[in-house]
């Protein structure tokens, strides 16, 4: 499995296996859908580029929690590099290997297991 395929993969998951970095109503496309087009008691189209609402886009953006949002990045990296580290040279990951790695990262809790 490439590295690509496996991006693709671990972004489709959702529910308790969910593997992203951003939200699901958070990505590029949907934020820029919310902040089309121009509000009819708009009186400034200065703030307007290329059709998106630079300050709803602001708003949007300003309610991201970017601590949560590092969290997550840091462990998809952590998860992503492990699973390219264990796979099989031409084989790719098998689906148990996937299995247990994304239980260890999304289910387990280090802490709470070795104890």
């Amino acid at each position: 499995m490439s590295a690509s395929v496996l991006m693709t993969s671990m972004q489709r998951l959702s529910g308790i296996f969910e593997v992203r970095i951003y939200p699901p109503g958070a990505n590029v496309r949907k934020i820029l859908e919310k902040c089309q087009g121009l509000d009819a008691d708009l009186t400034q189209p200065a703030s307007h580029v290329g059709g998106v609402d630079i300050s709803r886009l602001q708003r949007v953006l300003g309610s991201l929690d970017f601590s949560r949002t590092r969290q997550r990045r840091d462990m998809y990296n952590r998860l992503f590099q492990e699973a390219l580290f264990i796979q099989e040279p031409g084989k790719g990951i098998s689906f148990t290997n996937m299995l247990l790695l994304l239980a260890h990262y999304k289910l387990i809790d280090d802490e709470k297991a070795l104890k």
